[in-house]
């Protein structure tokens, strides 16, 4: 006897991309698993499991408490966008490249101010994890420790704007006042809303995109500053003088893809 089982239960028991159940799993494996199938497919060395399967007990633990959402039609997109990036090998190093940017603020806090946390990730746009509890960004003064929480480093959500520390930023374990137009900078984090960091001084401005001079500035939108000018990171045969110029790496003058294996095994964040 055939016995009917509901198309909902059905795509839960398969994963279907689409099923609630299964979405943080999908999204843990398109940001921590693929990577490491993919270099592992150009490297001709077994595949890792990285830190998947922490992501995803983390973010599935978020989920069921309610305490965040993931939207499917949001886990497609950085799905797609994803194996698009990751075509050709010309990007392995030993680390996981950086997540399309449709992949990133796509975790969504539901918690509110004053309500119990355990990370950032789980608190409302505009506030943060401090103490356990959803708290809005500390003024100048404040303590504070520049550090991603758990959920935040292993579901690749490092430098999401959207939950603050600091009105200003963290500096030596203090709430520092953003620095004025003018004022001396190292990076572009320290400078006030509408400014950004060149040559160690905050300018007015955003920073400088495709095509455009980034002298002492640093690039917008993923590109990288060469000979001068903002530009994508350079394929696998271009010559480089940085690290950063190369989609890989750069090895003796020459992009090149660099193979090992990333997080070495006991590695825990």
């Amino acid at each position: 006897m055939r016995i009917a089982i509901p198309a909902l239960l059905l795509a839960l028991l398969l994963g279907a991309p689409g099923a609630p159940a299964a979405t943080p799993e999908r999204l843990c494996d398109v940001l921590q698993g693929l990577p490491e199938r993919r270099k592992a497919e150009c490297c001709a060395t077994s595949s890792s499991a990285g830190l998947a399967a922490a992501c995803a007990a983390e973010l599935s633990r978020a989920v069921r408490d309610g305490a965040v959402s993931v939207d499917p039609a949001d886990v497609d997109r950085c799905a797609a966008d994803s194996a698009r990036a990751l075509q050709g090998c010309d990007w392995v190093t030993p680390y996981l490249p950086a997540p399309p940017p449709s992949c990133r603020e796509i975790v969504r806090g539901r918690r509110d101010a004053g309500a119990a946390c355990r990370s950032s990730l789980e608190c409302r746009d505009g506030f943060h994890c401090s103490a356990g509890v959803c708290a809005p960004p500390g003024t100048a003064g404040a303590s504070c420790t520049g550090a991603p929480d758990a959920l935040t480093t292993v579901a690749r959500q490092i430098g999401d704007g959207r939950h603050p520390e600091c009105t200003g930023y963290c500096f030596r374990g203090r709430c520092t006042a953003p620095v004025p137009a003018g004022g001396a900078c190292a990076a572009d984090q320290q400078c006030a809303a509408g400014t950004h960091c060149v040559a160690r001084r905050c300018v007015d401005g955003p920073r400088p995109t495709l095509g455009e001079p980034c002298e002492g500035s640093t690039c917008d939108g993923g590109l990288v500053c060469i000979a001068g000018h903002c530009t994508p990171p350079q394929d696998v045969g271009a010559s480089c003088t940085e690290p950063a110029d190369c989609r890989a790496t750069c090895v003796a003058g020459t992009c090149a893809t660099k193979c090992s294996v990333w997080p070495p095994s006991g590695y825990t964040p």
